[in-house]
């Protein structure tokens, strides 16, 4: 018999709220997701149980995307029990421990790998990064540590992936821009972020968030990629001159789509309207 594991629908994930999380208001909280574009969210039970933690918290829900993924973030740094305060991850500030998760989850998506791996380096599976090598990049001393956290779950005997794509690609994108503040060139960056004249599939998010968390990247972000910008970051925090570059650049796509492209046209063209 083959079995398949699918994920949670709508009613699915209302109704797990509820059962764990009584005192949240499942469904105000789900149309807030799916409000900052973030309804894909839900369906993994798993980061679905932080984001009702999240809730939960302060009984307030965040403003924008960036405030729900960081307040996320922050909540998964912390556990509920006395092993954890006597844990060496607990001895670290949380904006060590951001970083080097960011440092981590930007190598695995611009490498291509799934996960980190902590065992023997000649053993290193297919498809992840060794930690020795991410502990030597910048702000990556808390690596080590920061898998402890449940910012990564396991998959099995010393395989650690980020708990999701998209908390992936902010922290990864925070890091990025923490290190071209710490002289870290805008070339250099690009040039991880860039290939063939575009920026690949998989690293439009992480492109997208570097530009939201650095201004002095945001244009050059705009201008390579606008409908990711808007589809993936968090366009509700752009400046007035950032939000007219955002529009004009979208236009100019808009201008260049191929009429045989429905659905990528109405998109953007939805977009532009939303932006106007």
């Amino acid at each position: 018999m083959l079995l398949h594991l699918q994920p949670f629908d709508s009613e699915d994930a209302r109704a797990f709220l509820k059962n764990e999380f009584p005192s949240v208001e499942a469904t105000l909280v789900l149309d807030h997701l799916a409000s900052q574009g973030l309804d894909e969210i839900y369906k993994n039970p798993l980061t679905l149980r932080l984001l009702g933690e999240v809730a939960q918290e302060s009984g307030e829900l965040p403003k924008s995307r960036a405030e729900l993924l960081d307040r996320a973030c922050r909540v998964m740094l912390k556990e509920e029990n006395c092993r954890h305060y006597l844990a060496p991850h607990a001895q670290r500030s949380a904006e060590d421990l951001l970083l080097g998760a960011g440092s981590m989850c930007a190598s695995q998506l611009i490498c291509d790998r799934i996960g980190t791996f902590t065992g023997a380096h000649t053993a290193t599976p297919d498809g992840f990064v060794h930690i020795s090598d991410a502990v030597k990049l910048p702000f990556g001393d808390a690596a080590s540590d920061t898998l402890r956290t449940r910012l990564f779950h396991a998959e099995g005997e010393g395989l650690l992936m980020p708990i999701h794509r998209v908390i992936a690609e902010y922290l990864g994108a925070r890091w990025l821009a923490r290190c071209f503040d710490a002289g870290r060139s805008e070339r250099r960056i690009f040039g991880l972020l860039h290939q063939g004249g575009g920026v690949p599939t998989s690293l439009r998010g992480l492109h997208a968030w570097t530009g939201h968390f650095s201004n002095m990247l945001a244009s050059r972000c705009i201008a390579a990629d606008p409908y990711a910008v808007l589809r993936y970051g968090d366009a509700d925090k752009l400046s007035l001159e950032q939000a007219r570059a955002l529009l004009i650049a979208l236009t100019k796509l808009l201008s260049l789509i191929h009429i045989s492209e429905p659905t990528r046209l109405r998109r953007i063209s939805y977009a532009v309207f939303c932006l106007k």
